[in-house]
């Protein structure tokens, strides 16, 4: 809908006719008070009517959104590599699915992905005194989790499990291990400590 009204904003504005482009551009920001655009083309609207003061304040408008999103893409810059140094640092260690599975992850030597490690649940090792039981060995390795798809996943967690993990990053396949183990990461306490309350307050802000 706001693509639409802007296309005919834009079009009245071609025809000269600055005040229905403002009514347009005004139910643009009643749905979307951060947009840039259209604070900037209202103000460029007014000063062609000779509302200057009005035109100002959208201007300013515009100006305060620029700096609240540099301020805000920094911010979460700083909480992207918090965690993803917590990952780094809990490399090998043993996490958990939704459902229970054990699994931990190594670092790619890049250190841009994660490999998830799948665990056997116990082994009985013949070659230890009295066939000692090792317990979650490691048996293979999953799908690489690249640090795109952990930013992409951070700036939407805490979610119920992995399938509203997977609908919200609108991935459309099948739930892949992948995002089963990603979900298990981000939600540890090891890594999500701290990071929660600055994600909720975002989704409270958008609502």
């Amino acid at each position: 809908m706001r693509d639409v009204w802007f296309d005919k904003a834009i079009a009245l504005e071609k025809l000269g006719k600055y005040e229905k482009a403002i009514k347009h551009y005004t139910a643009i920001l009643v749905v979307d008070q951060h947009n840039q655009t259209a604070y900037h083309n209202k103000g460029v609207a007014l000063e062609k009517l000779g509302r200057h003061d009005e035109a100002a304040k959208c201007f300013d408008e515009e100006r305060w959104r620029k700096e609240m999103d540099a301020a805000e893409v920094s911010r979460r810059e700083l909480l992207f590599e918090r965690v993803w140094s917590r990952i780094i640092k809990n490399e090998g260690k043993l996490f958990k699915t939704k459902t229970g599975v054990v699994f931990s992850y190594r670092i790619t030597k890049t250190k841009k992905s994660i490999i998830p490690q799948r665990r056997k649940n116990w082994r009985k090792d013949d070659s230890k005194p009295k066939g000692l039981i090792e317990k979650f060995p490691v048996y293979g390795e999953g799908d690489s989790i690249s640090k795109t798809l952990v930013r992409e996943a951070l700036d939407i967690v805490p979610t119920e499990g992995p399938t509203e993990l997977k609908i919200l990053m609108d991935k459309r396949t099948d739930i892949t291990p992948w995002i089963t183990h990603l979900w298990g990461i981000l939600h540890d306490e090891r890594i999500s400590k701290g990071v929660w309350f600055y994600n909720k307050q975002k989704k409270s802000d958008r609502l």
